[in-house]
């Protein structure tokens, strides 16, 4: 059976619907832990805390953005995510972190307070916990920023201190994490005001075969935006995120969408255009991916379908179907929609009886509510080696509205 699908408005939108399967064994969390090992803060600087749920295979999973954190003294200290900002007051606070999840007791799931002491140091010197690292593009390494205070004591000042990359094209450093960006050496210093480390010298090697960007949507209202994720396969076939600023980010259109420097692009107006992102190091390494901008509320249609791509357009979209049975979802955004108009047909208009050819689990008078979705399916005992599945879609909030019509042979 020949296919395509043709959309007779542009509000009217194809996109691909697939979902990942985790086909991991289930794993048992056994306890939680942090990584909190100082008892003070320094006053004006940050310290990030990670909570880890921790599972019997010995495998871990950080869990801090999923907690609720609280500060016993706001004027002491602020927490969000598990980043304290200690102010300029000194005095003892208490940084609490507990799951929304509740047992069968009523208490969290995961609970703990953490008593620390604000503190005014003066900082002497920062030392950093590596002096030499060798990495691939696209990998990463944590390298610490210990700083040494006046008082003799030491604390991870990572998060506060400034990272400095000599070469940017070759690696990133920020809170202590660096990225290898393009071949070559370099060195990697922190600083706070007037004090810097000894530097860490940074290897990168070229390891990696194949670049890709892609964006959680590929279509969007004007004035919203959405941050495209580039990613490359190294040669032992890891897949790797890749720094956005190290992409060379570029739209076909800049008067339909706008694309800056960290992969953010901003819908302007209504139309088509591509965004296209190369390895700065190597732009031999490049793609381009379709966007499809609207000013309208719309229906939105998805393949069920792992397999088919479908690229967004306002002409006709050709696809191969199967000859047997077909499977789609349908969302309403920004309305409610109702389905009338249900038929099927020849090639040449002949309708089809609805007992040869037919929509499963859609029916006239249907009515899908704004936000809501609804799978049908495509059946048919026909013999006829074409056919046409015609539906249209209402506005359910209008007494009259214009006919917008999907085809699907």
């Amino acid at each position: 059976m020949t296919s395509f699908l043709k959309f007779f408005s542009l509000v009217f939108l194809l996109t691909l619907f697939s979902a990942c399967n985790d086909s991991s064994p289930d794993k048992l969390v056994t306890s939680f832990s942090d990584d909190v090992n100082n008892s003070f803060l320094i006053t004006n600087r940050s310290l990030q805390i990670n909570v880890f749920e921790n599972f019997d295979d010995g495998s871990q999973n950080n869990i801090t953005n999923e907690l609720i954190w609280s500060s016993s003294n706001e004027s002491l200290a602020t927490v969000t995510n598990g980043l304290i900002e200690a102010k300029s007051s000194l005095g003892m606070v208490v940084i609490s972190y507990q799951s929304e999840a509740l047992l069968n007791n009523g208490e969290p799931v995961v609970n703990s307070n953490i008593q620390l002491e604000v503190k005014d140091l003066l900082l002497l010197n920062i030392i950093l916990s590596k002096i030499q690292v060798s990495l691939s593009v696209g990998a990463s390494t944590n390298v610490i920023a210990y700083g040494l205070f006046d008082d003799g004591s030491t604390l991870d000042v990572s998060d506060s201190v400034t990272w400095v990359s000599e070469n940017t094209s070759i690696c990133s450093a920020q809170t202590g994490t660096i990225v290898g960006i393009g071949e070559g050496t370099t060195t990697v210093v922190a600083t706070d005001g007037n004090i810097t480390s000894a530097p860490v010298t940074v290897t990168v090697a070229k390891d990696f075969k194949a670049f890709s960007i892609s964006a959680n949507k590929y279509d969007f209202n004007v004035e919203q935006s959405i941050t495209l994720e580039a990613k490359i396969i190294n040669n032992n076939n890891q897949v790797l995120i890749f720094p956005n600023n190290s992409i060379l980010w570029s739209s076909s259109d800049t008067a339909v969408i706008s694309i800056d420097e960290e992969g953010i692009a901003l819908a302007l107006s209504e139309g088509n255009a591509s965004i296209t992102g190369s390895i700065k190091s190597d732009p031999s390494f490049t793609q381009s991916l379709s966007f499809f901008v609207i000013t309208d509320t719309y229906m939105r249609l998805f393949k069920n379908s792992v397999e088919d791509s479908f690229p967004y357009s306002n002409q006709n979209t050709y696809l191969n179907l199967p000859t047997s049975l077909d499977s789609f979802t349908i969302k309403a955004v920004g309305k409610n929609y109702i389905i009338t108009g249900l038929k099927v047909t020849s090639l040449d208009g002949t309708l089809i009886s609805s007992s040869n050819a037919w929509f499963e689990n859609l029916v006239e008078g249907d009515l899908i509510i704004q936000g809501q979705s609804r799978t049908f399916e495509l059946k048919h005992n026909a013999n006829e080696k074409e056919l046409v599945y015609f539906f249209r879609i209402n506005d359910a909030t209008l007494s009259e509205f214009s006919a917008k019509y999907i085809e699907l042979i």
